[in-house]
């Protein structure tokens, strides 16, 4: 099905900025864009430029599956009434050679009097040559004149300015509002053939002005930025045409919906590696302060999930989920039947607590109740259970053997070093977790050579295959426990390695231990 992709006005009046509308042409793709959207779309639409992949199209050009038709208002390249088409720079007047001699006097301006001759010091000469006025005095000849500016200067004649293209026109409105709001640098964009993205957003700072303002006097800035650049088609930098082309958006649903997305705003680095010291500082020091760590981390991530489902429209009791996680969490540091038992506990009271909510503000009696507290019992379960026995089996697996605690933590953490640093720059969502796999097996054979106990052999490998498997599994099945899979929760995103690779971890290595016992 062709892809829709609305620019500026257009994806104002949408509602959206990339849909799949179907059609076998260019001309039904957008009718049926018209009877989805509405009038005020449609009014966008006539105004319009429509390129498909890159380039103008016509109404009667074929789409296909995975082409992308985009529209394009006035304001992102495109034309329309009221938008005047670009002029030519004129040349500017060159300046009349000035002739030879003095200046004719003119009335009310004093002029410069004869400068006095000085004799040349170069060895040999006897003659006089004339020197620059002396710098000491004033040029000015006599006293004052009235016509003569502030420091007794005569007056700046102003000269007629040469008439400006209306590119020329807005470029002097955007360094006029670049000086009027001092510390606010002014955004600008390339002209360019192509749609304009919808990123990147103007960087702290930068305010959005209008190229409308009156002129005023041409100012040099060396820097303008952020810079709007096509996703496709071309854009003109320093009168050649250049062909732009970034990243392409997922074409699946499975994509779109599990695929990890990094975000990279504030301090992700120093704050893993705050993370990581402090997860190994806790292993050193006993099981108190890393089950307060694990349990702490596995709460807060079942708040943020919980309250993620809440904001997509689906009821989830966030207390009782961030209690539980944590209770789960805390459980692991007293053996694994205490966990499956807290691991009950903690849906049996959120059955209860469901059951009561729902009876109180309700009211509701019979089919209809039941489906309402599964539903709402379902969302926090699914929110705290998860997190609570990642958290729990990282215990464990310290109480079992503190170096396979230590090899689980040193996996994880270069797994989500090589999935970040490399997944956040590229176009796909598969170079990062490829990435990390790499630095696992790196980190496995460093292990091997160390020969970190319990793994004093080629065992090390069999587990870092396992790891190799889970953490990317682990990353998906995170991304199912979130309404979305860009959703905001970067403590749910801190456990999610470790969901399917840490019960694994310490059931192998329990087998493992027992088998070399």
């Amino acid at each position: 099905m062709p892809v829709l992709r609305l620019f500026a006005a257009a994806r104002e009046a949408a509602g959206t900025a990339t849909d799949e509308v179907p059609g076998v042409t260019v001309e039904e793709v957008l009718a049926a864009a018209r009877s989805r959207y509405g009038p005020q779309f449609a009014a966008v639409l006539d105004a319009s430029k429509v390129w498909r992949n890159g380039e103008p199209a016509g109404p009667s050009d074929p789409v296909g599956e995975g082409d992308e038709v985009a529209v394009l208002p006035p304001v992102s390249g495109g034309s329309g009434p009221g938008v005047p088409p670009e002029e030519p720079d004129q040349p500017r007047p060159r300046p009349r050679a000035r002739p030879e001699g003095p200046a004719p006097a003119r009335p009310g301006v004093a002029r410069p009097g004869p400068t006095r001759p000085r004799p040349d010091r170069r060895p040999g000469s006897t003659g006089a040559r004339p020197g620059p006025p002396d710098r000491r005095r004033s040029p000015i000849s006599g006293p004052r004149s009235a016509a003569s500016g502030p420091g007794g200067r005569p007056p700046t004649r102003s000269r007629p300015r040469p008439a400006l293209s209306s590119a020329r026109a807005r470029a002097e409105g955007l360094f006029a509002a670049a000086r009027r709001a001092p510390g606010a640098l002014a955004r600008t964009s390339v002209a360019s053939t192509g749609p304009l993205a919808a990123h990147p957003a103007p960087a702290r700072g930068v305010e959005e002005t209008s190229t409308t303002d009156p002129p005023a006097r041409l100012t040099r800035l060396t820097r303008l930025r952020p810079v709007d650049v096509p996703v496709t088609g071309h854009v003109e930098v320093r009168g050649k045409e250049r062909r732009v082309s970034g990243p392409r958006v997922h074409r699946t649903g499975a994509g779109r919906r599990y695929a990890v997305v990094y975000d990279t705003s504030g301090w992700k680095v120093s704050l893993g590696l705050v993370w990581f010291a402090a997860v190994l500082g806790s292993l050193v020091l006993g099981w108190a302060p890393l089950t307060l760590l694990y349990a702490v981390a596995a709460g807060w991530a079942a708040i943020e999930t919980a309250t993620r489902w809440c904001e997509a429209g689906t009821d989830a009791d966030v207390r009782v989920a961030a209690l539980g996680a944590g209770a789960i969490g805390a459980a692991g540091a007293s053996g694994a039947r205490y966990v499956g038992g807290a691991i009950l506990l903690t849906v049996l009271a959120v059955v209860a607590v469901a059951a009561v909510g729902i009876a109180v503000r309700a009211g509701a009696r019979g089919a209809g109740a039941r489906d309402q507290i599964l539903a709402v019992a379902g969302s926090t379960a699914h929110s705290a259970v998860p997190f609570g026995l990642a958290a729990a089996c990282v215990v464990l697996t310290r109480d079992l053997e503190i170096g396979a605690a230590v090899v689980l933590i040193l996996f994880v953490s270069v797994y989500e070093a090589g999935d970040f640093l490399i997944g956040s720059g590229s176009s796909n969502s598969i170079e990062g977790p490829l990435s990390g796999i790499v630095a696992i097996a790196v980190t496995a054979l460093v292990v091997a050579a160390l020969a970190i106990p319990p793994f004093d052999g080629t065992a090390v490998f069999a587990f870092a295959a396992l790891a190799a498997v889970a953490c990317p599994l682990g990353q998906l099945a995170g991304s199912a426990l979130l309404p979305a899979a860009d959703a905001h929760a970067p403590a749910a995103r801190r456990l999610d390695s470790l969901l399917l690779l840490a019960p694994l971890w310490v059931w192998a290595a329990g087998i493992f231990l027992g088998s070399t016992a």
